[in-house]
């Protein structure tokens, strides 16, 4: 009982050491990779995270007797675990740039920015007045509560129709 115990713990802590060692191969991959690996990377440090969890939760391994037979290899020492940072990625900056690589200029290029900077000022203004209005609304419903307007029962019958008169 104990020693099938011992060994499906030792199994799962290999089958946690095998995806741990998977998950450190794939995140090498993924380095040489740049802005559209970064997600990838944080998915995987992430994922490494839960399985460095589960493995250090998982019941220690029995220890087993001394065994009567000598060593035949020395113990090699364990190397510290690997601490990964995604790389910090610089802007170029536009004065390491070379002359022959820089854009000739182009009146389509100011046209359009012109283009997109009058769209987004229209859209500033709009969600602003969205927001005042969103704001009006609320302050009547506030003040509509305060006064009671909102808790009287609506009219019927014959002071109804005197309301609409």
């Amino acid at each position: 009982m104990r020693k099938r115990r011992r060994a499906l713990v030792r199994s799962l802590r290999e089958d946690l050491d095998l995806a741990i060692q998977h998950n450190e191969e794939a995140t090498k991959r993924w380095c040489t990779r740049e802005k559209r690996a970064t997600s990838m990377l944080w998915r995987l440090e992430k994922e490494r995270r839960k399985l460095l969890k589960r493995r250090d939760a998982a019941p220690p391994v029995p220890a087993l007797p001394p065994s009567p037979l000598p060593k035949i290899a020395p113990e090699l020492p364990v190397p510290p675990p690997l601490m990964y940072r995604p790389p910090i990625i610089e802007k170029a900056r536009e004065e390491d740039i070379p002359t022959f690589l820089e854009r000739m200029p182009n009146n389509k290029d100011e046209e359009a920015r012109a283009e997109i900077l009058a769209q987004q000022d229209a859209d500033k203004k709009h969600k602003a007045e969205r927001r005042l209005e969103k704001m009006k609304v609320g302050q009547e419903v506030k003040d509509a509560e305060l006064t009671g307007k909102r808790r009287k029962m609506p009219l019927t019958g014959r002071a109804a129709l005197d309301a609409l008169k």
